[in-house]
């Protein structure tokens, strides 16, 4: 009997010397861990690979030429969060780093499948370029909160005082359905699947647009500010 019982108690000694050396060792993992570099914005990927795409349409680019970074935002005007950050963050950019020359602004329309609205509102901005007033459009659309139907864009191109016939028979006749289909197929191939999507690009000599990271979602303001000062920094 007694040695059975000694053999349980050395039994019990040996766990417990297991249990304090697997705790000694814990400790001293994590006391010669070095402290490692904070996370980025939350959402953002650098591309592995840049991947170099065409000049974008003259009409959807806000800023100086000279400016050697741009951000391209895929958009839907029927997109809520779309919205919040073309109302919260969006201003704050262009008065930082596009009025600045900086950075440039282009804008792509990326429509999704589940808001019906949402392709005439895009040509609608198309057919404001035609009178220069694309980014009024754009401004007044988001500005809008989702009131889209066709009567409330007549109403806003009559607010911006575009040309009334001009402009319905531009929307009505699908005219600038193409420049909508082109910037979605663009998305597209660049993986974008939700919106808001955004790539920061630096400018090529030529206008073309060398992708180098990538944000999806309405983030706040700090995460662009981050992704932009490290980028001009490198420059």
């Amino acid at each position: 009997m007694r040695l059975r019982g000694m053999d349980r108690l050395l039994d019990r000694m040996a766990s417990v010397a297991m249990v304090l050396a697997a705790g000694v060792l814990l400790w001293a993992m994590l006391a010669d861990r070095r402290p490692e570099a904070g996370p980025g914005p939350a959402g953002v990927e650098e591309l592995d690979v840049a991947k170099v795409v065409g000049p974008p349409r003259r009409a959807s680019v806000r800023g100086k030429s000279s400016a050697g970074l741009a951000i391209i935002e895929f958009s839907d005007f029927e997109c809520p969060f779309c919205g919040r950050y073309a109302r919260d963050v969006y201003p704050r950019l262009v008065e930082d780093y596009v009025d600045t020359g900086k950075v440039q602004y282009v804008f792509r329309h990326y429509p999704l499948e589940n808001h019906p609205l949402a392709v005439k509102a895009a040509e609608a901005v198309e057919c404001a370029a035609g009178e220069g007033m694309y980014w009024n459009m754009h401004d007044r659309l988001f500005e809008a909160n989702g009131a889209l139907t066709e009567r409330n864009l007549l109403e806003y191109a009559a607010s911006l005082e575009l040309s009334p016939v001009d402009f319905e028979t531009c929307l009505r006749t699908d005219a600038m359905a193409g420049h909508v289909i082109e910037d979605r197929r663009r998305g597209e191939e660049l993986g974008v699947t939700a919106t808001p999507t955004f790539f920061f690009a630096e400018v090529l000599e030529d206008g073309k647009l060398r992708l180098l990271a990538k944000l999806r979602g309405a983030r706040p303001y700090s995460s662009f500010e981050a992704i932009l000062d490290e980028l001009l920094r490198r420059r």
